[in-house]
């Protein structure tokens, strides 16, 4: 009997640490054009732990709400570019789904929040059509009251979408503290942007230090930066910025690793005539 008792033991103790160790991995994959690839099966994907292969055994996409700030910029140096950012807002607004909620914030010498979170997308709409250019330009400070304002979102999913042409003179806030409030509250940033018309990208050289800094906040935080060069790279970019959020795929392994978290995790998607990128949700944004 005692016999019995200890192989049912041992085995239900086996089965523990199996599903101890059961580990989950996020991922959001594109194709070489930078599109969603939303028809992978689990097949796909190849799951790699501490150089170690591993049978991915849960497999789902999942899609979510998200709740999504855009930022604006009116200064006036970005008025020969106007309309280029105002349409690519325009085409993030247009790639939410009906459940996102969105705010719309402008900025120049200050900035206000014209919409509040709501899922109307219409109001933003019209919003983005009525705002103004003004003087002056507070980059850094639009961002870290975006970043304020999209924390108050009961949405788990969270993302900052800001259109400009990165100049700054007059912020209070600088880059550090703009990354430490995104780190903070795991939220990407997303920047579309053209050069403006501002002093600090006269020279090539001033372009490329905004462009550098906006990058590596990009990087960073787990969002993007995209410089669209026409009409339909504009419809297009709203597409990917907004699918990067809404559609994730769950991978499912049983790690080996008595310390699950610590171990590396590498994730590549394999189809034959296909390339694609995989990017791997850092774990503060696994929501």
């Amino acid at each position: 009997m005692r016999c019995v008792l200890f192989s049912l033991f041992a085995l239900l103790a086996q089965n523990l640490v199996i599903d101890v160790n059961l580990r989950q991995v996020d991922v959001f994959v594109e194709d070489q054009k930078g599109r969603a690839a939303l028809d992978l099966t689990a097949e796909d994907f190849k799951v790699v732990e501490d150089g170690r292969s591993k049978p991915v055994k849960h497999f789902a996409l999942e899609v979510a709400p998200v709740a999504v700030g855009i930022v604006l910029d009116r200064s006036s140096s970005i008025r020969l570019v106007k309309n280029q950012l105002d349409e690519a807002a325009r085409d993030v607004v247009d790639a939410l789904h009906p459940n996102d909620e969105v705010f719309f914030m402008t900025f120049a010498t200050s900035n206000e929040i014209n919409v509040k979170f709501t899922t109307d997308h219409r109001n933003v709409l019209t919003a983005i059509q009525k705002a103004r250019l003004s003087y002056g330009t507070r980059f850094y400070d639009a961002m870290a009251d975006a970043l304020e304002y999209l924390a108050t979102s009961r949405l788990e999913r969270k993302m900052l979408i800001v259109l400009s042409d990165g100049a700054d003179h007059y912020s209070t806030h600088n880059f550090e503290q703009v990354l430490d409030r995104a780190m903070l509250l795991g939220v990407p940033v997303y920047f579309i942007s053209w050069p403006g018309d501002d002093s600090s990208t006269w020279s090539e050289e001033g372009r490329k230090e905004i462009r550098n800094q906006i990058e590596r906040l990009a990087a960073l935080t787990g969002g993007r930066v995209y410089f669209p060069s026409s009409a339909m790279d504009c419809l297009e970019t709203g597409r990917q910025v907004m699918q990067s959020m809404q559609y994730r795929y769950r991978l499912g392994f049983y790690s080996s690793s008595v310390f699950a978290e610590w171990a590396e995790v590498q994730v590549s998607v394999s189809r034959p005539g296909r390339t694609y990128i995989v990017h791997l949700v850092p774990k503060r944004l696994q929501l």
